[in-house]
C-alpha cells in the first residue's frame, strides 16, 4: 500500500499541473479495478489508491460499497476452508481487502475528527486551537 501511495503522489506532483484530467482519470482507473468482477488483489489495489485522495474520495467511492463488500467477504471466509494453498491464498487476499477498506475508513474520521477539531476547538482556546491545527495529518 505505502508503495502505492508513493507512485500515485509522485506522479501526481510531477504531472498534475500539466494534466489538469489527471486526477479524474487516476480516480476514475481505481473505481473501475473496484468493480466485483476483477481479482480481490485488484480490488485491494482500487481501494488502497483511491483512500490516497482524501476522504471525500473515500465518502463518494468507497464508502457506498463498503457494507456490501465486507459482508460478501465474510460469507466467502467463513465458507473458506483450509484444505489447499489456493484456500490460504484466498483467505490471505480477503483479509487484505477489509485491511484496505478499514484503513480507508480510518483515515476518513480521523480527517473528520481534525476538522471537527479546528472548526469548534476556538471556542474553548486559542491555545488548543493553534496545536491541534498544527497537527500533521497523513
Amino acid at each position: 500500500m505505502y508503495y502505492l501511495q508513493s507512485i500515485i503522489q509522485l506522479k501526481m506532483n510531477s504531472f498534475g499541473d500539466q494534466y489538469t484530467a489527471l486526477k479524474a482519470r487516476v480516480i476514475k482507473t481505481l473505481c473501475e479495478a473496484m468493480s466485483p468482477d476483477k481479482p480481490l488483489s485488484t480490488q485491494y489495489g482500487g481501494m488502497a489508491g483511491l483512500s490516497l485522495f482524501g476522504p471525500k474520495t473515500v465518502d463518494a467511492f468507497i464508502l457506498p460499497l463498503a457494507k456490501g463488500n465486507w459482508e460478501k467477504w465474510e460469507k466467502a471466509l467463513e465458507s473458506q476452508g483450509y484444505n489447499n494453498s489456493a484456500d490460504f491464498e484466498r483467505r490471505f487476499e480477503i483479509q487484505q481487502c477489509q485491511h484496505a477498506l478499514l484503513v480507508s475508513l480510518l483515515l476518513q474520521t480521523c480527517h473528520f475528527f481534525h476538522s471537527y477539531l479546528a472548526q469548534h476547538l476556538f471556542m474553548f482556546s486559542p491555545f488548543l486551537y493553534d496545536n491541534a491545527c498544527s497537527i500533521p495529518l497523513i
